[in-house]
């Protein structure tokens, strides 16, 4: 693990949801994967066959060699906020664990970003007609709050210094080092809080990514994200399955669930492959977000997190900001 952040095991999580869980989100995205299916044809075989990991594996052998990679790794431009960061060798750490930790945000930069979160609104669950306007507010650091999250959507494109991450040249050319094409494609940007939800149903939480899963938006994808505040175990750190982008159980990989239970995870993976990242303020990490990963359970006090993803292909729409967020 990086120096500015520690990587432990949680095993105590309470239990997660099953089957009546995994058909409660089956039901509710349904709607959501159809309209998606008439909007987006192309998006079809990546949804039947994308799960599949044989299947990943060649489309990145074909992506290398439909389009070969211009060979910039290495090259540490003088503009970007990450120096210390060669893009060919952490890419390399992510073909084998599919993480690295240890990128770190400036202090200015993180100031800057928890500023602009401050003054502007968020939203409740990711509605944009349930804006919260002060989330320093007390309500908000207590189980009874009313939401999960507090989602900025497209606001994060008002932000330069996220447009600046965003198109930062080291991040971009791990992201092609790693996604094997010469120009990525940025997905998405978003910012969001994690608030205390302690009160609040396992099942509902599920639905905000505290269950171990894995994201099938593309066919090959780097997500990069930051701490904007102090994030120890009470504040919901990330965790992730180190290894599971390449190696996951077949049966996990031909059913339609994306979600995985606690307790399955547990009997697959070694304790010491699950990864519990936590670290102060601007303490950052890059995963392929095709290995099993998860939200845990705020308990203490909100999350700050900061998101970037890369992908190979361009998305026609995104509700987070990107490409609103002017950066190609």
């Amino acid at each position: 693990m990086g120096p500015d952040g520690a990587a432990a095991v949680e095993i105590g999580a309470g239990p997660a949801a099953g089957s009546r869980g995994m058909l409660l989100r089956l039901r509710r995205r349904a709607g959501a994967h159809l309209r998606r299916a008439v909007r987006e044809p192309g998006w079809i075989p990546l949804f039947l066959v994308g799960r599949l990991v044989a299947v990943r594996h060649l489309h990145r052998r074909w992506l290398g060699l439909a389009r070969p990679l211009r060979p910039t790794a290495g090259r540490g431009p003088a503009r970007t906020a990450f120096p210390a960061l060669v893009p060919g060798e952490a890419a390399a750490t992510l073909v084998r664990d599919g993480i690295i930790t240890g990128l770190r945000l400036p202090e200015d930069r993180v100031a800057a970003i928890r500023t602009f979160a401050l003054q502007t609104p968020c939203f409740g669950d990711g509605k944009p007609d349930q804006p919260i306007h002060d989330v320093t507010a007390p309500e908000f650091c207590r189980p009874a709050q009313p939401y999960v999250i507090g989602d900025y959507l497209h606001q994060v494109g008002s932000s330069p210094e996220i447009r600046s991450l965003a198109a930062d040249p080291a991040l971009r050319n791990l992201a092609a080092s790693y996604l094997s094409v010469n120009t990525p494609n940025l997905r998405r940007v978003r910012l969001w809080w994690s608030f205390v939800s302690t009160h609040q149903p396992e099942i509902r939480r599920n639905g905000f990514a505290q269950m171990f899963h894995f994201d099938l938006d593309d066919w090959r994808a780097l997500k990069v994200f930051f701490y904007i505040n102090e994030t120890g175990l009470g504040a919901g750190p990330h965790q992730f399955i180190r290894g599971s982008h390449r190696n996951r159980p077949l049966r996990w990989q031909v059913s339609l669930f994306k979600g995985q239970a606690e307790a399955a995870v547990h009997a697959a993976y070694s304790p010491a492959d699950i990864l519990t990242l936590t670290g102060p303020a601007g303490f950052g990490f890059a995963e392929d977000p095709f290995g099993l990963h998860r939200g845990t359970l705020v308990t203490t006090q909100p999350r700050l997190m900061l998101e970037i993803e890369y992908g190979v292909t361009r998305p026609r729409h995104s509700p987070y900001g990107a490409p609103d967020v002017g950066v190609r």
